[in-house]
């Protein structure tokens, strides 16, 4: 199992605490660790770290991987228990599992987004979808989405997508440092890494 962690400019002291972990660093290179550091240029949020590796490294993936951001507790406050209790192989359910205090329901239909001050913005969840994934999905599919966009993912999930796919969302999240992209990810990850989750079969573009 390998954790993935990104970071900008967060204590990954916590880190200390967990074995198999890659820091990959979007902030100023100044920081050290037990585990390997690999820099990275400042864009694409946390999104385009996690599906990067997974184009990168698709021939090479652990039986299980968890996306972490540099500061996991924001979103799940008890994420390094989460970690050690998946290390041992329980609470993974169909190869997925998001690792977030607060979850809600989403649909392909669902394109609003509220900001921190209760604003609203469009976000193209469908579009991006279809494009991603090569399909004209019609039908409004549903799923739930954990926020902050962590998660654990199997390698069976991981490859049950070609490696197009990832290179695809790698692409257009690394546009800027913060993609309208990056908020449309954290809401599918679930469907794009656990399909067999989705209530209607996807509609491949002939």
């Amino acid at each position: 199992m390998k954790v993935i962690v990104s970071r900008y400019n967060e204590d990954i002291s916590w880190t200390e605490q967990l074995s198999n972990v890659i820091i990959f660093n979007k902030g100023e290179p100044d920081i050290e660790s037990k585990h390997p550091i690999i820099q990275l240029e400042n864009l694409g949020r946390e999104g385009h770290t996690f599906y990067n590796y997974f184009y990168e490294n698709y021939d090479n993936l652990d039986d299980y991987t968890i996306c972490l951001q540099g500061d996991p507790f924001d979103h799940c406050k008890n994420a390094v228990e989460l970690v050690k209790q998946y290390q041992d192989g329980s609470g993974i359910e169909q190869g997925f599992a998001v690792m977030a205090d607060l979850r809600y329901d989403t649909t392909l239909g669902n394109d609003i987004m509220m900001d921190d001050n209760m604003n609203q913005s469009k976000i193209p969840i469908h579009l991006v979808y279809n494009y991603i994934l090569d399909v004209y999905q019609i039908q409004n599919i549903g799923w739930t989405f954990g926020v902050g966009g962590q998660f654990i993912v199997s390698k069976e999930n991981v490859l049950n997508r070609p490696r197009i796919v990832y290179e695809k969302i790698s692409n257009i999240l690394k546009r800027t440092k913060s993609p309208i992209e990056g908020y449309v990810m954290e809401r599918l990850h679930l469907p794009v890494l656990c399909p067999q989750k989705n209530r209607y079969a996807e509609n491949r573009i002939k």
